[in-house]
C-alpha cells in the first residue's frame, strides 16, 4: 500500500500562505480588493482551478509570494 500525494491546488496554496503570513482573510480582502466571499470561495476550492490571472496577481503581491508560488506543485513550508 502506497500513499498518494495529492496535487497542491490554489485553495491549498493559499491556506498555506496565509498561515505564513499571519494575515486574515478580511486582511487579504484588503490587500486585494477582492471580497471576502470571494477569497472564502478561493480557500474552500468552491472555484476549483479556475482563477484569473488579475487575481493570481494580486493575491501573490498582497502575501509577498511570486506568481509561480500558487502555479507549481511544490509546496514551502518555510523550513
Amino acid at each position: 500500500m502506497g500513499v498518494k500525494s495529492k496535487k497542491p491546488t490554489i485553495s491549498s496554496k493559499l491556506r498555506e500562505a496565509l498561515i505564513e503570513s499571519g494575515i486574515n482573510q478580511a486582511e487579504l480582502s484588503r490587500r486585494t480588493a477582492l471580497t471576502t466571499g470571494y477569497i472564502a470561495m478561493l480557500i474552500n476550492g468552491k472555484r476549483g482551478q479556475k482563477v484569473s490571472a488579475e487575481t493570481l496577481i494580486r493575491l501573490a503581491k498582497a502575501l509577498d509570494k511570486p506568481i509561480s508560488y500558487f502555479l507549481t506543485s511544490e509546496t514551502h513550508t518555510g523550513e
